[in-house]
């Protein structure tokens, strides 16, 4: 079976390599004002009706004073308990923010499930149901970030059937119920699904 520290092993070498044809570009300009913005954020994910399942928070950016024109952080996992999942990083690694979802009713899966901080067509605050969200073929992975220390993010995450290893399997769709600020680059998803096999780097780049 396929484990969350070999496919995060494998997302890192892919953004090495991939990095070394796509070129590099600045970070986001609002990167430029981290200086005005709080030490450190607590994100605090909603999750109702996922008891155990566990959030992994994973910042991949291009930057042309990193090895490769790519930095990516691997950060902490939140496990969700009583319908929450809380974490405190350092508030410029939210930006080009990616999240993903571990459940536990996961089958063999083929990618790691990623939270879909906005579909394609939605503005900033929209509302998305899971009917919405099941409509849709392109997503972010990529939240823009904050200079708040403290931010709630409601997070809708179901068990739906996927495509896995070997066929069909119990797998998962997750993402911000309320649409979040968010980065390029837009993704294809599957009913809705947004998986990721590589890193996301986020951003623009030259």
């Amino acid at each position: 079976m396929t484990t969350r520290s070999t496919l995060r092993t494998a997302l890192a070498f892919t953004a090495a390599v991939a990095a070394l044809y796509a070129g590099t570009a600045a970070l986001p300009s609002a990167e430029a004002d981290s200086q005005t913005a709080p030490r450190t954020t607590t994100l605090t994910f909603e999750v109702p009706d996922c008891e155990g399942c566990e959030l992994s928070l994973v910042q991949s950016r291009w930057d042309d004073d990193a090895r490769y024109g790519v930095r990516t952080w691997n950060g902490p996992d939140a496990t969700v308990e009583d319908g929450t999942a809380t974490v405190t990083v350092r508030t410029s690694r939210t930006w080009g923010l990616s999240v993903l979802v571990s459940t536990p009713w996961d089958g063999q899966l083929a990618a790691e499930t990623t939270v879909a901080w906005r579909y394609a067509g939605h503005d900033v605050g929209d509302e998305v149901t899971f009917a919405d969200a099941r409509d849709e073929r392109k997503a972010s992975a990529c939240w823009e970030g904050t200079r708040r220390g403290d931010v709630t993010i409601p997070l809708t995450v179901r068990q739906v059937r996927v495509e896995g290893v070997h066929g069909p399997v119990a797998g998962t769709i997750a993402f911000a119920t309320e649409t979040q600020s968010w980065l390029q680059p837009m993704r294809r998803t599957f009913r809705g699904v947004l998986a990721s096999q590589d890193v996301n780097v986020c951003g623009p780049r030259a």
